[in-house]
């Protein structure tokens, strides 16, 4: 068969190479929607129990204003046709106390078992086998668990209620500055090293890898000191609100892991880490209000800390486009603005935290629906021109 030479039988197009080929040139693609679809559907199903909670909870003011309050005042009036729901309040009110006990106990588990792994706690004992005249107590005095358990209680809540807790803050600043002298030192497309590294050199790769573990290690750090505070709490009698975290082993290791996910969807897929990250917190029981504040904070961080990784490994979309920085910064902070006063004055005037979590929902939903026909279009269009699909290397320079 002469060279170049087709076999006229068959079509000119090997549909096998295209099936075999087209599927992995649209991944990205297809994982960016499928990624914000599963955020959006399970980020729905938290606000809709949100929502038939707070219906609940509604229902049993309205039927106990009607019945005259929990002594009847109103019985002999013609609202009296209303006795029928006393039944039914108390039966809901008895099968709501009766799961969250239920959850108490299982919570308490959780705890206990992970207690175990944790070295014993410490307590300072009198030097005096005579408890009248120990360490800490005066003669005549006889100091009880309750007292030192109310003592814990009250220093655990003053830590609690600091606006910047230094032993928090200064892991995130540490995170960010090695992040930034890391980018600085290996250097990228847009700036050169600040120390001459060749780029893929052994060098290159010890400093890129080397502040990973640092990040890893305070990971760790920070998710032991959350046990052995949650240990604290909990021998200590206090009091967790609706939304607080028992933190455990278990939950130390998975928010990290889902967090790591979450960068590598916003730098591999091109979309915010908040809207991986926000499902996940709604999903393990941060109140909406938390969630939402919480992401805000954590966006400053990662967003300030792309920026700058952009700007020297040179991705921005030209040089100097001061305007299509101002005209973006401008639209995130009106959707800010927004976001804090509409959605913050309709959550306190129908008292429905639920709308918090639809409208994350609605912006999730919306990312995938725009994103996924922007992709679509732009693969097409790469398609039609020729343009290189695949991974391009670390040190291209193009």
């Amino acid at each position: 068969m002469a060279l170049g030479a087709v076999n006229r039988s068959r079509p000119l197009i090997d549909f096998a190479l295209v099936a075999l080929m087209e599927p992995m040139t649209l991944l990205i693609l297809v994982l960016l929607v499928t990624l914000l679809t599963f955020s959006t559907y399970k980020t729905v199903l938290k606000g809709n129990k949100i929502q038939e909670k707070e219906s609940k909870l509604q229902q049993i003011r309205i039927k106990s204003t009607l019945t005259g309050g929990p002594n009847g005042g109103g019985r002999s009036r013609r609202w009296s046709i209303y006795r029928r729901f006393d039944a039914e309040i108390a039966a809901r009110r008895w099968l709501e106390k009766t799961r969250r006990a239920r959850k108490a106990r299982l919570i308490r588990q959780e705890d206990e078992e992970d207690f175990r792994s944790l070295p014993p706690l410490i307590v300072r004992k009198a030097v005096s086998s005579d408890p009248l005249v120990g360490d800490n107590c005066r003669f005549g005095t006889f100091p009880s668990d309750d007292d030192k358990k109310t003592q814990r209680r009250g220093t655990i809540e003053r830590r609690e209620g600091r606006t910047l807790p230094f032993e928090y803050i200064w892991p995130l600043v540490a995170s960010w500055l090695i992040v930034l002298v890391q980018s600085v030192l290996r250097g990228g497309h847009g700036a050169p090293s600040a120390i001459g590294l060749a780029c893929n050199s052994s060098d290159y790769w010890v400093l890129t890898l080397m502040p990973l573990t640092i990040l890893v290690g305070f990971s760790l750090y920070i998710g032991y000191r959350l046990r052995l505070t949650n240990r604290l709490k909990v021998v200590s009698n206090y009091t967790f609100v609706e939304g607080d975290l028992h933190w455990i082993k278990r939950r130390t290791l998975v928010f990290p892991a889902v967090c790591t996910t979450a960068g590598v969807a916003a730098g591999l897929l091109g979309i915010g880490g908040g809207m991986v990250k926000g499902p996940i917190m709604l999903e393990a029981g941060v109140s909406p209000a938390v969630q939402s504040a919480t992401a805000s904070f954590m966006i400053l961080f990662t967003a300030s800390s792309t920026t700058l990784q952009f700007a020297i490994n040179g991705q921005f979309p030209g040089e100097f486009q001061f305007d299509y920085m101002a005209w973006i910064a401008f639209i995130g902070f009106v959707g800010g603005f927004c976001g804090l006063k509409c959605v913050g004055y309709f959550v306190k005037k129908y008292k429905r935290e639920s709308i918090m979590v639809y409208t994350l929902a609605a912006t999730i939903g919306l990312s995938a629906v725009a994103m996924g026909f922007i992709g679509l279009q732009s693969t097409l269009s790469d398609i039609e021109n020729g343009v290189h699909l695949g991974f391009h290397g670390i040190c291209d320079n193009k």
